[in-house]
């Protein structure tokens, strides 16, 4: 069967969805499966066997850019379309990031009040998010089959009309364990001392939920913030993080470590 995996951006390296389509389409091709990923953009080569097609000029907006990625897809010859979020109508619709509207929602309450107010004033978020919403009512009810990879997801499409035909839970490979003295040796390095490590991953820290986090460690007495260590990983891409740890004084118990390797981390962290 020749099955065609429809994703926004590629790049295995990067985690998250991607790598979780890179992990798919190798799974697909060891079953003799015959498989073309199609993405907006791309980093990085596709799995061995596999083929990666990509738009040649970006688009616009949202549904723009879907539309293109759809005309694409139609030119391949193929038996199932696979899509992960990005167009317009498929055989299967397993959106990776859940809902684009209750994401968007749930990001938009997690701002600061005057972040979001900035947002909620400015044209373009409107504009994307129209044209999100747009794409993802589409998607709900042109698409053969629509799977939700959580139990919440499931329950944000049903708000949206559309229950689910099937969850999956969502989920990438663990990092291999580390032995008794590559965890101490990493606790060591990160001067953990006897505290307790807690991990936070994100590439995108409003939404993840990093500025919550910050906010219960201040709120925190100093007797009970010195039992933790919060490493944060994931790239800043926002001033008031480092901002808040600073004018806090968190930073004996909170650090930013920027992109980073986290596998070893996951080990290490209690």
């Amino acid at each position: 069967m020749h099955i065609l995996l429809a994703t926004p951006t590629f790049g295995p390296q990067r985690g998250g969805a991607e790598e979780w389509v890179a992990h798919y389409a190798t799974w697909l091709h060891n079953h003799r499966h015959r498989v073309s990923i199609v993405a907006e953009t791309a980093s990085g080569d596709p799995p061995g066997g596999c083929t990666l097609h990509t738009l040649p000029a970006a688009r616009r907006n949202l549904w723009q850019r879907a539309l293109a990625l759809q005309q694409l897809a139609q030119t391949l010859q193929r038996d199932v379309i696979h899509d992960t979020g990005c167009l317009p109508a498929a055989d299967v619709e397993h959106p990776l990031p859940g809902s684009i509207f209750h994401s968007w929602y749930r990001q938009m309450r997690s701002y600061p009040a005057k972040l979001r107010r900035r947002r909620l004033l400015h044209i373009r978020v409107w504009r994307e998010l129209r044209a999100s919403m747009r794409l993802e009512l589409h998607q709900l009810r042109h698409s053969r089959c629509v799977v939700a990879c959580s139990q919440v997801v499931a329950r944000d499409f049903a708000q949206l009309r559309r229950a689910p035909d099937a969850i999956i839970r969502n989920g990438i490979r663990l990092p291999p364990s580390l032995t008794a003295a590559e965890r101490q040796s990493l606790r060591q390095q990160h001067e953990t001392g006897n505290r307790r490590l807690a991990l936070v991953t994100a590439s995108n820290f409003h939404l993840k939920g990093v500025n919550t986090i910050l906010r219960a460690l201040a709120s925190l007495p100093a007797a009970t913030r010195d039992k933790l260590l919060v490493l944060i990983a994931g790239q800043v891409r926002d001033p008031s993080f480092p901002a808040f740890i600073a004018a806090h004084r968190l930073e004996d118990c909170c650090r930013l470590l920027g992109w980073v390797d986290a596998d070893p981390l996951f080990a290490a962290a209690d």
